[in-house]
């Protein structure tokens, strides 16, 4: 271990660890992104991401560096950037549960719906469906796997299977299209 922030670890020794032991990948190097939980105190979801450690000079792959992520940044930046003309923006995970939600209405019952709807339906990475929102309303829904710019960690992004889901109602969808034709 080269160094550790917050509690004293139980134990140096992590090579019997799962994280360890997909981000060493036998000296050959791996991304580990693991599964969501949340932070005791503050409730917010955090996942661990383990990457090997490459020394630049001999290219040989020397340690992993593992830290727990706090996803406090993502919630911030959505809440930030949802327009006016979208009702609500969630992030749900592989089985359509809720990691985080703009909204603050009871959305437990149908947003794993909505993702059973656009998986079944569509089989697609991204898109759009026209279907009932999170209060049951007819909506647009666009939704959309996470990417990342340039695709550096697109693969285990891609496996965690996380969807951003936007819903809102088709006249709000549609306010610029009418403004257009007005």
């Amino acid at each position: 271990l080269v160094g550790s922030l917050g509690k004293k670890p139980d134990t140096y020794y992590f090579y019997d660890q799962p994280w360890w032991q997909i981000a060493w990948n036998n000296g050959l190097g791996n991304i580990f992104i693991g599964d969501l939980s949340r932070d005791d105190r503050t409730r917010v979801p955090v996942v661990r991401i383990a990457v090997d450690i490459i020394d630049t000079s001999t290219n040989a792959h020397v340690g992993v560096l593992s830290s727990f992520y706090l996803l406090r940044t993502l919630i911030e930046d959505i809440r930030r950037a949802r327009p006016e003309t979208v009702d609500q923006i969630s992030l749900l995970d592989d089985a359509g549960n809720i990691i985080f939600s703009t909204s603050d209405n009871d959305e437990t019952v149908r947003l794993p719906e909505i993702h059973a709807q656009i998986t079944a339906e569509t089989g697609t990475e991204s898109g759009w469906v026209i279907g009932k929102d999170h209060t049951g309303k007819s909506a647009l829904i666009g939704y959309s796997s996470l990417s990342t710019a340039y695709n550096v960690i697109s693969d285990p992004l891609h496996r965690l299977g996380w969807h951003i889901i936007v819903t809102g109602s088709r006249s709000k969808a549609l306010t610029g299209v009418t403004q257009s034709t007005k």
